[in-house]
């Protein structure tokens, strides 16, 4: 791993009651790109439903590490625990910015956050809120303008943790071959006004009435819990 860029103490699920180990996160480079895909099997093995999660494959991995990314990686004890990925698309037609209708000029100003991923051990750290300011923080000082990641609508802690983190919602439409996907956006350079004079709530199940409202012009902006399933409020 590189320069430290947060340290502090996190719990793992099984530990004695109340002792907590030691964590880093840093920038990874290729020496930790087995463990990276063994950490990627392990979430992919244990999913009850595909949807959630759309794999990257061993190329897409070396890349995001040489020069169309970085990995935000979590360590604890020497042993990876938890990464996110970031990428630079540039004018990849893959790029997120194509559709949300980024300037063709500003495409290169684009950057996405890719998927989380956390060992089960280790969940119930917030690690996936944690590694988002840094992200953000670097991307910024990078000169990226414009950022988008993308969730299920099934996944609701991811959901939830990126409009904490200031994104909000302007589309839900199909990608990755058919997985439908929420994009979500926040403008490194310029935030976003979060005036909201009407606003709308629906459930992250009326993909309908959701594609409605993000097409008369409503934003995602805040997720909230349900007994069953979550519900989205929407903005304007």
């Amino acid at each position: 791993m590189s320069d430290v860029i947060e340290s502090g103490r996190i719990k793992k699920i099984g530990a004695a009651s109340g002792k907590k180990a030691p964590y880093e996160l840093a920038f990874l480079d290729e020496r930790r790109l087995t463990e990276i895909m063994d950490l990627q099997t392990l979430i992919v093995r244990e999913l009850d439903d595909p949807e959630l999660f759309y794999p990257g494959s061993i190329h897409f991995i070396k890349e995001r590490i040489r020069e169309k990314g970085r990995i935000l990686g979590v360590t604890s004890e020497s042993t990876l625990v938890a990464y996110r990925i970031i990428s630079f698309p540039g004018n990849d037609n893959d790029n997120l910015g194509i559709d949300l209708n980024v300037p063709e000029n500003e495409l290169s100003k684009v950057a996405h956050l890719e998927f989380f991923v956390v060992h089960p051990e280790y969940r119930g750290n917030a690690l996936q809120f944690k590694t988002l300011p840094p992200a953000i923080r670097f991307l910024h000082n990078f000169g990226y303008k414009h950022l988008c990641a993308t969730a299920s609508p099934k996944n609701y802690p991811g959901v939830r943790n990126l409009l904490k983190g200031g994104f909000v919602i302007k589309k839900l439409k199909d990608k990755y071959g058919g997985k439908l996907r929420y994009i979500l956006y926040q403008n490194l350079a310029v935030p976003i006004n979060r005036g909201i004079e009407h606003t709308i709530t629906l459930t992250n199940t009326d993909i309908d009435g959701q594609q409605k409202a993000l097409m008369q012009g409503y934003v995602g902006y805040k997720a909230r819990k349900m007994p069953a399933g979550f519900e989205i409020h929407y903005g304007r």
